[in-house]
Protein backbone atom coordinates (compact mmCIF):
# COMPACT_ATOMS: atom_id res chain seq x y z
CA UNK A 1 0.00 0.00 0.00
CA UNK A 2 0.88 3.51 -0.62
CA UNK A 3 0.05 6.95 1.47
CA UNK A 4 1.39 10.28 1.24
CA UNK A 5 3.70 11.10 4.06
CA UNK A 6 4.88 14.74 5.56
CA UNK A 7 5.68 16.31 2.01
CA UNK A 8 2.62 15.40 -0.12
CA UNK A 9 5.04 12.64 -1.29
CA UNK A 10 3.44 8.67 -2.15
CA UNK A 11 5.46 6.75 -0.08
CA UNK A 12 4.63 2.96 0.98
CA UNK A 13 3.14 2.42 3.87
CA UNK A 14 5.11 -0.49 5.52
CA UNK A 15 3.25 -0.79 9.31
CA UNK A 16 2.64 -3.97 10.57
CA UNK A 17 -0.46 -4.32 12.62
CA UNK A 18 -2.59 -6.96 13.62
CA UNK A 19 -6.13 -5.95 12.49
CA UNK A 20 -7.57 -9.47 13.59
CA UNK A 21 -8.20 -11.11 15.86
CA UNK A 22 -8.01 -8.07 18.52
CA UNK A 23 -4.76 -8.53 21.03
CA UNK A 24 -5.32 -5.97 23.53
CA UNK A 25 -7.58 -4.35 25.62
CA UNK A 26 -8.55 -0.69 25.66
CA UNK A 27 -8.56 1.20 29.71
CA UNK A 28 -5.92 3.13 31.53
CA UNK A 29 -7.80 1.43 34.78
CA UNK A 30 -5.96 -1.57 34.23
CA UNK A 31 -2.31 -1.80 36.08
CA UNK A 32 0.10 -2.43 33.41
CA UNK A 33 1.30 -5.74 34.28
CA UNK A 34 -1.84 -7.12 34.53
CA UNK A 35 -2.82 -5.26 30.54
CA UNK A 36 0.92 -6.92 29.37
CA UNK A 37 -0.01 -9.94 30.71
CA UNK A 38 -3.45 -10.30 29.47
CA UNK A 39 -2.34 -8.79 25.78
CA UNK A 40 0.87 -11.70 26.09
CA UNK A 41 -1.91 -14.07 26.58
CA UNK A 42 -4.07 -13.36 23.44
CA UNK A 43 -1.30 -12.72 21.24
CA UNK A 44 -0.25 -16.77 21.43
CA UNK A 45 -4.33 -18.08 21.55
CA UNK A 46 -3.71 -19.00 17.79
CA UNK A 47 -0.42 -20.14 18.27
CA UNK A 48 -0.01 -22.46 21.25
CA UNK A 49 -3.52 -23.28 23.62
CA UNK A 50 -1.32 -24.52 26.05
CA UNK A 51 1.03 -21.56 26.74
CA UNK A 52 -2.35 -19.28 26.10
CA UNK A 53 -3.84 -20.79 29.18
CA UNK A 54 -0.40 -20.64 31.36
CA UNK A 55 -0.32 -16.92 30.35
CA UNK A 56 -4.22 -16.66 31.65
CA UNK A 57 -3.53 -18.64 34.64
CA UNK A 58 -0.49 -16.09 35.03
CA UNK A 59 -2.41 -12.80 34.28
CA UNK A 60 -5.42 -14.15 37.27
CA UNK A 61 -2.51 -14.80 39.89
CA UNK A 62 -1.28 -10.74 38.89
CA UNK A 63 -4.70 -9.79 39.11
CA UNK A 64 -5.27 -11.30 42.51
CA UNK A 65 -1.92 -10.03 43.69
CA UNK A 66 -2.85 -6.66 42.88
CA UNK A 67 -6.59 -6.67 44.82
CA UNK A 68 -4.55 -7.62 47.44
CA UNK A 69 -4.14 -11.56 47.77
CA UNK A 70 -1.55 -12.53 50.47
CA UNK A 71 -2.06 -16.29 50.65
CA UNK A 72 -0.01 -18.71 48.76
CA UNK A 73 -0.70 -20.97 46.19
CA UNK A 74 -3.55 -19.83 43.59
CA UNK A 75 -6.70 -21.72 44.76
CA UNK A 76 -6.04 -19.91 47.84
CA UNK A 77 -5.47 -16.51 46.11
CA UNK A 78 -9.17 -17.07 44.55
CA UNK A 79 -10.84 -17.99 47.79
CA UNK A 80 -9.01 -14.72 49.80
CA UNK A 81 -10.16 -12.21 47.11
CA UNK A 82 -13.81 -13.71 46.87
CA UNK A 83 -13.71 -13.64 50.94
CA UNK A 84 -12.80 -9.74 50.83
CA UNK A 85 -15.94 -9.62 48.38
CA UNK A 86 -13.90 -8.70 45.62
CA UNK A 87 -14.73 -11.57 43.33
CA UNK A 88 -18.76 -12.83 42.96
CA UNK A 89 -19.67 -16.35 42.75
CA UNK A 90 -19.53 -16.69 39.07
CA UNK A 91 -16.34 -14.90 38.44
CA UNK A 92 -14.79 -17.06 41.44
CA UNK A 93 -16.02 -20.10 39.42
CA UNK A 94 -14.27 -18.35 36.33
CA UNK A 95 -11.12 -17.75 38.26
CA UNK A 96 -10.63 -21.69 39.15
CA UNK A 97 -11.53 -22.87 35.82
CA UNK A 98 -8.52 -20.94 34.34
CA UNK A 99 -6.63 -22.02 37.10
CA UNK A 100 -7.29 -25.94 36.76
CA UNK A 101 -6.49 -25.79 32.79
CA UNK A 102 -3.93 -23.03 33.60
CA UNK A 103 -2.41 -26.06 35.32
CA UNK A 104 -3.23 -28.58 32.73
CA UNK A 105 -1.29 -27.24 30.87
CA UNK A 106 1.37 -26.33 32.57
CA UNK A 107 2.07 -29.85 33.86
CA UNK A 108 1.02 -31.67 30.80
CA UNK A 109 -1.86 -33.66 32.44
CA UNK A 110 -4.59 -36.08 30.96
CA UNK A 111 -6.94 -33.43 30.16
CA UNK A 112 -7.72 -32.45 26.61
CA UNK A 113 -7.44 -28.95 25.41
CA UNK A 114 -9.32 -27.25 22.46
CA UNK A 115 -9.52 -24.30 21.26
CA UNK A 116 -12.59 -23.53 22.61
CA UNK A 117 -11.68 -24.07 25.78
CA UNK A 118 -8.87 -21.30 25.43
CA UNK A 119 -11.42 -19.10 23.62
CA UNK A 120 -13.38 -19.48 26.96
CA UNK A 121 -10.75 -18.58 29.46
CA UNK A 122 -9.87 -15.37 27.66
CA UNK A 123 -13.03 -14.04 27.79
CA UNK A 124 -13.47 -15.24 32.08
CA UNK A 125 -10.24 -13.67 32.38
CA UNK A 126 -11.22 -10.52 30.52
CA UNK A 127 -14.61 -10.53 32.20
CA UNK A 128 -12.73 -10.03 35.34
CA UNK A 129 -10.72 -7.73 34.26
CA UNK A 130 -14.01 -5.48 33.19
CA UNK A 131 -15.50 -6.31 36.87
CA UNK A 132 -12.33 -5.90 38.80
CA UNK A 133 -11.11 -2.42 37.06
CA UNK A 134 -13.38 -1.28 33.92
CA UNK A 135 -16.39 -1.02 35.19
CA UNK A 136 -15.45 0.65 38.84
CA UNK A 137 -13.65 2.87 36.47
CA UNK A 138 -16.64 3.78 34.20
CA UNK A 139 -18.66 4.25 37.35
CA UNK A 140 -16.44 6.48 39.28
CA UNK A 141 -15.80 8.66 35.83
CA UNK A 142 -19.89 8.98 35.48
CA UNK A 143 -20.04 9.73 38.74
CA UNK A 144 -18.30 13.33 38.42
CA UNK A 145 -19.68 13.89 35.48
CA UNK A 146 -23.15 13.71 37.13
CA UNK A 147 -21.82 15.53 40.01
CA UNK A 148 -20.46 17.98 38.11
CA UNK A 149 -23.99 18.64 35.99
CA UNK A 150 -26.13 18.67 39.71
CA UNK A 151 -23.10 20.99 41.02
CA UNK A 152 -23.97 23.64 38.08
Amino acid sequence: MMEPNYNGEMEYYNKKTILFPINNIESGSIPSKVKEAFEAALKTKEIDKNICLIALRRTLELILKDKGATKWGLKDKIEEIAEKGLLPGTLKEASSLTKILGDSAAHDKELEIDQHDVESMSEFVEFIIEYLYIVPDKINTYKERLSSKTDD
